[in-house]
């Protein structure tokens, strides 16, 4: 198991008042406390996208997602064992079905909106169910992420394009 399943694990286990947990029909909502205002923000709008992007893709929604939102970049690469790129503001790990993402910063929330970002990475989860467990090609699962994520391509293209 990795240091960043551990992380999170000793976070959801442990009695550490500053982050908190929530569920819906399909996810597990977890937050830190700095993050509130997100948590509130993006919780009624989780089981509506899930549903849009379980449709658009042709499955059914895994049973349960565990979404964390950390409360800023250094916790976000930390609860994955470190070394993820600044620029990165979410992570699927469509195996485990774990979402991690992180709060948008200056010059990002004009290219994105945070529950873009979390729709992105619902997209990342829905696209490997329906396939199975296969891996899809590199360019459908990004392309098919930032469609249902709404992202305008324009401000992704640098991040895409070798």
């Amino acid at each position: 198991m990795s240091i960043a399943f551990l992380t999170i694990g000793l976070i959801l286990s442990g009695p550490d008042p500053e982050w908190l947990s929530e569920r819906t029909d399909h996810f597990e909502l977890v937050y830190h406390e700095r993050v509130r205002d997100l948590a509130d923000l993006i919780r009624p709008r989780l089981e509506p996208e899930l549903s849009r992007i379980c449709g658009f893709i042709g499955t059914t929604p895994p049973p349960e997602i565990r979404l964390v939102i950390a409360p800023d970049p250094k916790s976000f690469s930390d609860l994955q064992g470190g070394g993820v790129p600044r620029w990165v503001a979410g992570m699927a790990y469509p195996g485990r079905s774990l979402i991690v993402v992180r709060p948008l910063l200056g010059s990002e929330v004009r290219h994105s909106a945070f529950d873009s970002v979390v729709s992105h990475e619902i997209s990342h989860l829905a696209l490997h169910r329906r396939l199975r467990g296969r891996t899809p090609p590199a360019w459908l699962d990004e392309g098919l992420a930032v469609y249902m994520g709404r992202e305008p391509l324009l401000a992704r293209s640098e991040r895409l394009l070798p």
